[in-house]
């Protein structure tokens, strides 16, 4: 599932999401020394290189939100909106990649 249907789906339970997440991955590239230009993320994924940084973003995503939101685990919190998108996005390929093993 693409990043941004992730990110549209969260931000309607979440005002403010994006903005918020895409200040994590410009750090931990800045951090890891990483390019982040269009033609360098492009290489990196046709080589099939492990994107560390944005396992890193994500995980300092999750830290912010759940330090800084007054209850995070509250079903309207942006912690929570981002959880249930991403929840859904795995279920979803994990049905898509179970469907397309049993196809004849």
């Amino acid at each position: 599932m693409n990043i941004e249907v992730i990110l549209d789906a969260a931000e309607a339970g979440a005002p403010g999401l994006r903005e918020l997440a895409r200040r994590f991955p410009e750090a931990g590239t800045r951090h890891l020394g990483v390019p982040l230009d269009a033609a360098s993320v492009m290489a990196r994924r046709s080589e099939g290189v492990p994107e560390v940084h944005i396992t890193e973003a994500a995980g300092r995503l999750l830290e912010h939100l759940a330090a800084t939101e007054p209850d995070p685990l509250n079903n309207g919190s942006a912690f929570m909106a981002l959880a249930r998108t991403g929840a859904q996005a795995t279920v979803t390929r994990i049905k898509t990649e179970a469907a397309s093993q049993h196809v004849c």
